[in-house]
């Protein structure tokens, strides 16, 4: 188990030439056929997970548990190297890779409407209720159904971390009310749940790549982001900003996906050691999240931001006709939606 930042994946192009970069870089075919042989054979595999966030953030540290239990869990046979801080690439492209053979496994967080707009019920705003309710769902038979859907798309989903619930940061003013949220120009993924609801609260919601969010807060391109109290924390995204709100909309899950062409390398073992790995390093990450919601916030507070507590009724309220609207257009998603809240109650 061992985590790579950028510079060792460009020593390691230098070292050993074009070969090896290019193999980095993609060469998905050749280190398909590669495991396919070593399977089986007491040869070290070597598998690659890629996420966007911070090598301190509770994301990294769970995927750095996995890597440990799946060395543990296969004796050593795979070697699960993590890059975090999307140094391999962001998540669309990620996602790109896996399906094509050229990344072995990733978190993905807010991107996979792009390939199934189903997928779009995890920025539907105070869907979770609490922590207690996700793991219900993620734990339960509609998180085995979600994973499972992924199959079609070439990938392999094998359990959920999460960034926890998001909180909203901006540069101009406290926000207690909706109404404090008009004009607001507020970063926002490229998902149409996210873009409708602070459509709905009356801000301006400005679609970009995470990879860019810190230089356009720092800059004013944008007046403010989302994100969980953790990553704001963790990607200095304070550095920017004066106001944090308690907003706490959405409570994203984030699947640990294999790609398809990876995963039927393995053996019927192996695969069985990854998913426990999964399995336990999700809850394990899952929990430090929730500790990271309070001691985070407590940070930022130290750091000068200003926190407000919001109108949490008005908040929902608000953000209510996001559901029919979203629903109507995107079959299968209104199924999804009754079935997470029916694994809470």
């Amino acid at each position: 188990m061992s985590r790579l930042t950028r510079r060792d994946l460009l020593a390691a192009g230098m070292r050993t030439g074009f070969a090896a970069a290019a193999g980095l870089a993609g060469g998905g075919a050749l280190f398909a056929a590669g495991r396919a042989r070593a399977q089986g054979s007491g040869k070290k595999v070597t598998a690659r997970l890629s996420h966007d966030l911070a090598a301190d953030d509770p994301y990294n540290h769970g995927a750095l548990r996995f890597a440990e239990l799946v060395g543990k869990y296969t004796n050593g046979e795979i070697d699960v190297q993590v890059f975090s801080n999307h140094v391999l690439a962001t998540e669309p492209e990620d996602i790109r890779q896996m399906r094509g053979g050229s990344l072995d496994l990733a978190l993905i967080g807010g991107n996979l409407p792009g390939i199934d707009p189903r997928w779009s019920y995890g920025a539907l705003p105070y869907l979770f209720k609490t922590y207690e309710g996700a793991d219900k769902v993620y734990e339960g038979d509609v998180g085995h159904e979600l994973l499972d859907s992924l199959g079609e798309f070439g990938l392999v989903g094998l359990s959920f971390f999460t960034n926890g619930y998001r909180q909203v940061t901006n540069s101009k003013r406290p926000i207690v009310t909706p109404k404090d949220m008009d004009g607001l120009k507020i970063r926002v993924p490229q998902n149409e749940a996210w873009i409708a609801t602070f459509r709905a609260l009356g801000a301006n919601p400005t679609p970009m790549d995470f990879g860019q969010l810190y230089m356009a807060l720092k800059t004013k391109v944008v007046d403010g982001q989302e994100g969980a109290a953790s990553v704001i924390l963790t990607e200095k995204f304070y550095e920017g900003q004066s106001y944090l709100a308690l907003t706490a909309h959405i409570f994203q899950p984030v699947p640990l996906i294999a790609g398809k062409k990876f995963w039927d390398t393995l053996s019927k073992d192996a695969q069985e050691a990854l998913r426990r790995a999964a399995l336990e390093s999700a809850r394990y990450e899952r929990g430090l999240v929730k500790e990271a919601d309070t001691s985070s916030i407590d940070k930022l507070k130290s750091l000068g931001i200003q926190v407000s507590e919001v109108d949490k009724p008005a908040f929902v309220a608000t953000t209510k006709p996001v559901y029919p609207e979203l629903e109507a257009k995107i079959p299968g998603l209104k199924a999804i939606v009754d079935k997470i809240e029916a694994a809470q109650a």
